[in-house]
């Protein structure tokens, strides 16, 4: 079924998109880093927790949340991450990944962004 049939209004640009929710911050935006520099490695060194959000070619995507103790992602260079393979990792889609790592009782995000 169509998302045309299903709801009144679709967003199908990015153009309609920020009419409705408007742009984000400055401090938003100066999350998504291309490179992980020195701040966001000591981020990830100390984080238990991160999610690892793909989008697959066909449009479908996942948002696998990953555990352990901190240190468990590493940080092999400005723009490579060692995530632990765990059961059920097979649905990561391979075209487009997205990092998210948080700190327990911090409202403090790091965000990396990653294409193939």
């Amino acid at each position: 079924m169509e998302l045309q049939s299903r709801f009144s209004e679709v967003i199908t640009s990015e153009a309609q998109f920020r009419a409705v929710t408007g742009s984000p911050s400055e401090l938003v935006t100066k999350k998504e880093l291309s490179a992980i520099d020195a701040h966001a490695r000591a981020f990830i060194a100390k984080s238990p927790f991160i999610l690892v959000g793909s989008c697959g070619a066909d449009g479908r995507m996942d948002l696998s949340p990953k555990g352990d103790p901190p240190g468990f992602v590493q940080v092999l260079d400005e723009t490579t991450l060692a995530i632990p393979d765990r059961l059920g990792d097979a649905l990561v889609r391979r075209h487009h990944a997205h990092r998210d790592a948080r700190l327990p009782g911090s409202q403090s995000t790091g965000r990396n962004a990653a294409r193939r």
